[in-house]
């Protein structure tokens, strides 16, 4: 997928809202089969999401949709495997510290 390596440059932009674009663009992608693949089998695209994901800058919405991209994409083995190899646990938990509880069930719940 040739958007993949725009994808990367935009999650590392360092205005946000283009920031959140992006991990809008990459919710949607995560939502179909083929491009799902693309995206967990980029390590570099995983890695921009979880960074922008962990630094808690986003607004509610595109937290959500990176939220909602990383729980597509863990539902297979390959994303899981890339997830971890991209430093996800770490990253994931400073997303979930940054967070108040009744906004983690909001997240959790959304992302089904």
């Amino acid at each position: 997928m040739r958007a993949i390596p725009e994808l990367i440059k935009l999650l590392n932009d360092e205005d946000q809202v283009v920031v959140g674009k992006a991990v809008a663009m990459v919710h949607q992608l995560s939502k179909k089969e083929a491009s799902r693949h693309a995206v967990m089998n980029s390590p570099q695209m995983v890695a921009a999401l979880l960074r922008a994901v962990s630094a808690g800058t986003l607004d509610p919405e595109a937290a959500r949709c990176g939220a909602g991209a990383l729980h597509n994409i863990s539902h297979h083995r390959q994303g899981l495997l890339t997830i971890f190899k991209s430093g996800g646990i770490p990253a994931l938990v400073k997303m979930l510290r940054s967070v108040t509880v009744y906004n983690r069930i909001l997240i959790v719940c959304e992302c089904f």
